[in-house]
């Protein structure tokens, strides 16, 4: 269902956490911070310019168990004291 200003297809739930990510060209870990999620996708803010349409694959700080998705969108950020891009995934994989 379409939500919202923005016609969004799921409720977005805001949260702060740490994450991590790479790409699929790319065997290197970069860490990021979530913002929010929702039963598609997410928003997090990290200090990789990610191009639209490239796969990511994106865990839990803590966690051993990557998840597929694909960046929609991403935003250089013009806030100084934050990380550089702000960068919206959609889930390749079913989250449980």
């Amino acid at each position: 269902m379409l939500t919202g200003a923005e016609n969004r297809f799921f409720e977005r739930y805001q949260l702060t956490a740490a994450i991590k990510f790479t790409s699929s060209k790319s065997a290197e870990v970069s860490n990021a911070t979530i913002i929010n999620c929702s039963e598609g996708g997410a928003y997090f803010e990290a200090d990789t310019a990610l191009k639209p349409g490239a796969p990511v694959f994106i865990a839990g700080a803590n966690d051993s168990k990557f998840f597929r998705a694909k960046v929609v969108w991403r935003r250089k950020l013009r806030r100084p004291d934050m990380k550089t891009f702000g960068v919206g995934i959609q889930y390749l994989d079913p989250i449980s």
